[in-house]
């Protein structure tokens, strides 16, 4: 399982968004500024810092069905 973080910091998003998936699983997204983890807690660890820096409110846990 592979972790996302989108990390594009030119949208004005209200959110940060965490996603889950396989790792052999591409998302479009993926084109997209983001960065990658191993495990949940990594990624977390990623969001929390973004949420402080961007000051955004919230940060959304995607896990897509298989």
């Amino acid at each position: 399982m592979k972790w996302i973080v989108l990390e594009d910091h030119a949208t004005k998003n209200t959110f940060i968004a965490v996603i889950g998936v396989p790792d052999s699983r591409k998302l479009v997204c993926e084109k997209e500024p983001c960065s990658y983890f191993l495990n949940k807690e990594e990624a977390m660890k990623r969001a929390r810092q973004l949420k402080h820096n961007l000051n955004v409110n919230q940060i959304k846990v995607i896990v897509p069905e298989l």
